[in-house]
């Protein structure tokens, strides 16, 4: 049912946006766990990167045209797959791998592709109330410092809708704050990134943190929003800087190398991204 508060056998229940008559015998993962999450300390961040693609993004744009797999970068991914609230139409969500993919034919969104790494998270559908979506479980703390922001892409019209990123805090947990993401409405040129400050809740704790989705008023067909990156971050944490004494130890006829730099602790650098012009 995509939804984790209703589990169990359900008879005769289908999915037909997968083109799926009966679904009916899967109970769905939250029958069997609770949600568990690795997302805890003041910074996360995903750009919905799934670890392999049909091209390889940078900023949005295509560093690499060849279909990859690399799990060693994949994100961590979202904790519901997909979890919506809504009164009216529920919205659709799923990874966009651009248009090399050949994607459900009953899925009418433009493929627009990832932003880092081979994926975004795509939204779309009629949206004719407001859609929760509920994205990551997580343990964040929250102080002066605390911004999240979000980079998206949308690719419909201009409409009368609103953007929220949506959190929910461990001493409220019944309540979902939303941040108005400005000019969310507006269809863009590519990617574009907005900051919120989160300093006025200082001392607070994210349990969870998901978009909310407004139709504002009337009914916005064929609503499309695709999101690149998701990032809470109080400034504690820096990109390191490029490394020095990068060298080609050997090079081969086969147009393999062996290349070498100067390798930081794991406590100080996790992922090197190496380049080929």
């Amino acid at each position: 049912t995509q939804d984790p508060t209703d589990t169990g056998l359900h008879s005769g229940y289908s999915r037909p946006d997968l083109g799926i008559n009966n679904a009916s015998g899967w109970v769905g993962v939250a029958d069997f766990a609770s949600e568990r999450s690795v997302i805890g300390g003041t910074t996360f961040y995903t750009n919905f990167n799934t670890g392999h693609g049909m091209e390889y993004y940078q900023d949005g744009q295509v560093l690499n045209e060849n279909e990859w797999a690399n799990m060693n970068i994949q994100d961590i991914l979202p904790t519901w797959q997909w979890w919506i609230d809504t009164e009216g139409t529920r919205l659709h969500a799923e990874f966009d791998y651009g248009e090399k993919y050949n994607k459900n034919q009953l899925q009418n969104y433009t493929q627009v592709g990832g932003y880092n790494g081979g994926s975004s998270l795509v939204v779309n559908g009629n949206l004719d109330e407001e859609n929760f979506l509920r994205l990551y479980k997580t343990d964040l703390s929250v102080n002066e410092n605390s911004k999240v922001s979000i980079t998206y892409n949308k690719a419909s019209a201009d409409d009368t809708s609103k953007m929220e990123i949506g959190v929910i805090f461990k001493n409220d947990p019944e309540t979902v704050v939303t941040f108005n993401v400005p000019q969310a409405n507006k269809q863009t040129d590519g990617w574009v990134t907005k900051e919120i400050n989160l300093g006025d809740y200082a001392g607070e704790e994210i349990a969870a943190i998901g978009l909310n989705f407004d139709n504002g008023s009337g009914t916005i067909a064929d609503y499309q929003m695709n999101i690149g990156e998701l990032k809470v971050t109080d400034g504690s944490v820096a990109k390191p800087a490029t490394p020095e004494n990068f060298h080609v130890e050997n090079a081969y006829d086969t147009k393999e190398m062996v290349v070498g730099w100067d390798l930081a602790d794991y406590s100080e650098v996790q992922q090197y991204n190496v380049y080929a012009n």
